[in-house]
């Protein structure tokens, strides 16, 4: 598993102490650029299932500052358990980053942790940050 990779320093994730909002980027690049590097990716992990029901993710999602274009914060999240064949992607990753977006802006954690914790190992994120 890649650590995951954070926008350069002053753009993403600055928390304004004032209001506790979090500014982060909330657009995923084109399909037109992911395509290809998502069947690359795939290949380098050795994935090998449907790229159709494979999510092409951030490590570090955009909505916790993540890089949304080095290869190093890119991966092919495969289908969780139980998914069915053909249905198309998905994440229960995603609720993890929204919980800590939310923990984050109420100031329940820090933006660097919530990163290391999703980067490291998501599926424990929210209890590693006592969050769950």
């Amino acid at each position: 598993m890649h650590a995951g990779r954070a926008e350069p320093e002053g753009h993403h994730g600055d928390v304004e102490d004032d209001d506790l909002q979090v500014r982060l980027h909330l657009d995923d690049p084109p399909a037109s650029i992911t395509g290809a590097e998502k069947t690359t990716n795939a290949k380098s992990y050795g994935y090998t299932g449907s790229l159709h029901d494979a999510e092409y993710d951030h490590l570090v999602s955009l909505e916790l500052g993540g890089d949304p274009n080095d290869p190093r914060n890119l991966w092919v999240e495969p289908p969780s358990p139980g998914h069915k064949s053909g249905a198309g992607p998905n994440n229960p990753k995603d609720s993890v980053e929204s919980k800590l977006h939310t923990a984050i802006c109420s100031g329940k954690t820090q933006l660097a942790a919530a990163q290391n914790a999703i980067a490291t190992d998501w599926p424990n994120a929210l209890a590693k940050l006592g969050l769950s």
